[in-house]
């Protein structure tokens, strides 16, 4: 009998309650009841049973972001294999990396993108192809690779932005702590609709998915062309119907600036949870005047541990509020603890934590797992967040910066954060995003702000400068400033700064 812990069992409890509600639905208005989920996963687990793939191995998901994908997603958990999330949109290099570094036994794959690689797929270790559907097929690498011995659900490679791709390890107890905890706070039911907006390899979908499942709610999936229009996006949550949203502030930004939300209905829209980045305060207030019946949370926390903080934003944001806000305090299954920064400010630190929702370590790299990861005298594993952080006097956690965003120029630390916060306080400015560049040698550090305006509010170069007079100190004002109409993202819809860095 499977434990509640696995989250195989989650899907299995709600298809016996609720066999014919809608599990999943698309754009395109295809739809899977819990029952047929559960059963087509089931087949396709039969599957991998027959290619003697299954506990202990890892396979792949190379789809578009889909109800195929999500019966793979729990075919290979019912198996006793973890799953292995690839972007579709991703460089071909770089899918092959992470097939060869986590070694998969396997791969869920669509034709068409099979076709589209034939020729750039010289990397990939030979396999023998099973036909899963008309579109899809599973192919088996005729490897003898490791099994793990862990009790792995998935593992997630993180953006590598800052470098080499890392593998994220989460087991089936890490996953449901996250998610036993998001039904007991958020209090979901079987009557909502959730929407899918994370790619499958982005860790906002763990919530996604399986808190969806763990409720019996329905799950509804969205297209990508429809995600990067703020205009369909803004139109996809009215006409969907959706009442909970889990999203970065970027997309919620650009929706709010240039969705003309008021042509679109909300009334059953409850639920606002955002994560991945700092949202500015002039954002999420504009965003809060057109959703003034929701209820917002800011959520934090790494790939690496789930989330492990959160913090309720109140129903009003004050006018004269500049700051973002907290983010907050540390969920139930997890504890923190700063290391004190020997920074400007004597009373921030680095960010560590611990607790039931950490990943068990980075596949195949102890070397970077035990940089990250250190064991204190009781035995307990502390996770190294690299983010500095300070407490309020209502012990609430308040994100600074980043570790590595400290730069030095003519002598002074300077934090990028920094720029950026003063930055966004314009009402002028939409997004910005500050990056510094080493010309010459270590010292000669030119600092860069990307910016785009709010529709229709431009300032000139001139008027900006004099802005950064009002709220920087002379030698934190940027050296370069660059406008644009979108900055890049990278697929996890965050700012690339490694591709600003290069523009």
């Amino acid at each position: 009998m499977l434990s509640e812990f696995n989250l195989v069992y989650l899907l299995e409890k709600s298809s016996a309650v609720y066999p014919t509600k809608v599990a999943i639905e698309d754009s395109s208005e295809n739809r899977a009841t819990y029952k047929e989920l559960n059963i087509v996963s089931e087949e396709t687990k039969n599957v991998l049973t027959k290619y003697n793939l299954g506990m202990g191995n890892r396979i792949g998901i190379l789809t578009p972001k889909c109800i195929h994908a999500v019966k793979f997603i729990f075919a290979i958990l019912k198996s006793g294999a973890a799953y292995v999330p690839l972007d579709n949109n991703s460089p071909i290099n770089r899918i092959s990396f992470i097939i060869n570094d986590c070694s998969l036994h396997a791969l869920f794959i669509k034709k068409s993108i099979l076709t589209d690689l034939a020729c750039d797929i010289t990397l990939w270790p030979s396999w023998t192809e099973v036909n899963i559907n008309e579109e899809y097929s599973l192919l088996v690498f005729n490897q003898k690779n490791e099994k793990h011995k862990e009790s792995l659900a998935y593992i997630i490679y993180t953006s590598g932005s800052t470098g080499t791709p890392k593998g994220v390890k989460h087991t089936h107890c890490s996953a449901y702590s996250f998610i036993h905890w998001t039904v007991a706070t958020f209090s979901p039911s079987e009557s909502d609709r959730f929407l899918g907006y994370a790619p499958f390899h982005f860790d906002l979908s763990i919530f996604d998915i399986f808190t969806s499942i763990y409720v019996g709610a329905t799950l509804v999936l969205i297209d990508d062309k429809i995600l990067t229009s703020p205009l369909l996006f803004a139109q996809y949550l009215s006409q969907k119907n959706i009442n909970i949203l889990y999203s970065t502030p970027s997309a919620l930004s650009y929706m709010a600036t240039y969705g003309k939300m008021e042509r679109n209905t909300y009334k059953n829209l409850k639920l606002i949870l955002f994560a991945g980045e700092v949202f500015p305060i002039n954002q999420l207030r504009n965003l809060k005047s057109k959703l003034p019946e929701t209820t917002f949370f800011n959520l934090y926390g790494p790939t690496e541990t789930n989330v492990c903080t959160w913090y309720k934003i109140p129903d009003v944001i004050p006018d004269n509020k500049n700051e973002p806000y907290p983010i907050g305090k540390v969920c139930n299954y997890a504890q923190y603890k700063i290391i004190k920064d020997n920074g400007n400010n004597q009373n921030s630190g680095e960010l560590l934590i611990t607790g039931d929702s950490l990943m068990s370590g980075y596949w195949n790299d102890i070397d970077k797992t035990n940089l990250a990861i250190e064991i204190d005298k009781e035995g307990k594993l502390w996770y190294h967040t690299g983010d500095i952080v300070t407490l309020t006097d209502d012990n609430n956690l308040v994100y600074l910066r980043r570790k590595d965003r400290m730069v030095k120029r003519n002598g002074y630390r300077i934090e990028l954060n920094e720029i950026e916060y003063n930055l966004i306080s314009n009402k002028n400015v939409m997004e910005v995003a500050v990056t510094a560049n080493n010309l010459n040698n270590q010292t000669d550090t030119v600092i860069t702000a990307h910016i785009v305006w709010v529709e229709n509010k431009k300032l000139s170069t001139l008027d900006l400068l004099n802005y950064c007079h009002t709220v920087l100190p002379t030698y934190m004002i940027p050296d370069n400033f660059k406008f644009y109409e979108y900055l890049p993202k990278t697929s996890t819809h965050k700012i690339d700064y490694n591709q600003l860095i290069f523009i």
